[in-house]
């Protein structure tokens, strides 16, 4: 079963052509500044399993950045790599992050709440809490500056 869910995972990160599919045509066009700091807050986050914490990601592309995050949840301090459908609209997100004490995988739906907000809801798999490989849900909110 857990090969299952890996692969699933695995291909979800690495098929960006699956999440172009959802995208609208009169989606803004992505922000020019290549960094980006955000802060959340919820039962994790895209980026880390977090309560709350700071995440600064570096853009590779109008889809795609890797990132550096720290908090206070699972991953105290981690990096990984995200993929977002529209990134500064509705859409989904699809992460993959290393952290100092887990590993893991995330897929959820952005929804825009206004120019900077944003509510993101799904579901994180991996090595959490450094002794459990578990599902746990991700309801968090996120501001972008």
């Amino acid at each position: 079963m857990k090969n299952v869910i890996h692969l699933i995972l695995t291909t979800a990160l690495l098929l960006p052509v699956l999440v172009r599919a959802q995208e609208e045509a009169g989606s803004p066009a992505p922000s020019n500044n290549a960094e980006i700091w955000t802060l959340h807050a919820g039962l994790g986050s895209p980026k880390a399993w977090n309560y709350f914490g700071l995440t600064k990601e570096y853009l590779l592309d109008e889809h795609s950045s890797y990132f550096v995050t720290g908090g206070l949840g699972t991953a105290l301090i981690g990096v990984g790599l995200a993929y977002y459908g529209d990134r500064e609209g509705n859409g989904l997100v699809a992460t993959t992050t290393v952290g100092v004490v887990d590993l893991q995988a995330t897929l959820g739906y952005q929804y825009k709440l206004g120019k900077h907000d944003y509510l993101t809801a799904g579901a994180t798999y991996g090595m959490l809490f450094m002794q459990c490989y578990c599902w746990l849900p991700v309801v968090s909110y996120e501001h972008r500056y």
